[in-house]
């Protein structure tokens, strides 16, 4: 058997894309997503709820997974075994784990209900004209503080990929002379800066999406960060090994018996 192993972080965080898909397609699930009449107000206040849930979702995701690799990188360097066993059974190391794939939800549950509380005291203010493909709550103050809420954890995430080519470049000697032994895979460090690159883009169109809330731009790059994710974490190597290797279980066919023989 080929298993291809990966941090529960990175996993959490392409399931957040996953269900970030699954709610900005509400409408065409429904065939709502074009025409003249609005979809109705039940169906268009779910997704507006969950969508302005999901920013915060991912970009909470995003960091817990950059905080993990950045304290994997950190923690422990050069430090005897028992003071790496001492902090290995420390109460934050083991609430840790449990902590980076609670918070990104408990953040979602957070904004989502908040959208769904203003939508439903002002109906009036939940259409789908203003986002076109999807429903959205006109209210600007709370898509201002969504947009204020993810930048800032953005910047924090920028702080730990900075943190982590601070380190790279450190410790050039000994990341070389592990790329030149095998131990480290530069394929690795290369999906990392290409993963900053899509922090820092995000960071960006979170800023511009409160001065121009009506542009495209921030949907597109939403649009394709799922799939980015994906090209830059899931073509390794090793994926394509553990793919390659995996053959479909055999599935028993049931035979007819003739009882009257």
């Amino acid at each position: 058997m080929y298993l291809s192993k990966r941090h529960p972080t990175l996993v959490n965080l392409c399931f957040t894309w996953i269900f970030t898909s699954i709610c900005s397609c509400f409408l065409l699930y429904a065939d709502r997503e074009r025409g003249r009449k609005e979809p109705a107000f039940d169906l268009c206040l779910t997704q507006a709820s969950l969508l302005y849930g999901t920013t915060p979702l991912t970009s909470v995701a995003c960091l817990a997974m950059v905080y993990q690799v950045w304290s994997s990188v950190y923690g422990g360097g050069g430090q005897n075994q028992d003071k790496e066993d001492e902090q290995s059974s420390s109460p934050w190391q083991i609430f840790k784990p449990k902590f980076l794939l609670a918070a990104p939800w408990i953040m979602f549950s957070i904004w989502a209900t908040a959208a769904a509380w203003l939508g439903f005291h002002n109906p009036d203010k939940i259409s789908r004209s203003r986002r076109f493909f999807y429903c959205s709550l006109d209210f600007d103050p709370f898509s201002s503080s969504i947009s204020v809420f993810c930048a800032a954890i953005l910047l924090v995430t920028m702080f730990f990929e900075a943190s982590i080519g601070v380190s790279l470049v450190r410790n050039w000697r000994a990341v070389r002379s592990g790329i030149t032994s095998g131990r480290v895979e530069i394929s690795m460090l290369v999906r990392v800066i290409c993963f900053g690159v899509y922090v820092f883009i995000g960071l960006v169109l979170s800023v511009l999406s409160i001065k121009a809330p009506a542009s495209p731009v921030p949907d597109l790059w939403l649009a394709s960060v799922g799939l980015s994710i994906v090209l830059i974490f899931g073509t390794q190597r090793n994926i394509w090994v553990a793919i390659s290797n995996w053959r479909p279980r055999r599935q028993w066919k049931e035979k007819a018996v003739d009882l009257t023989s």
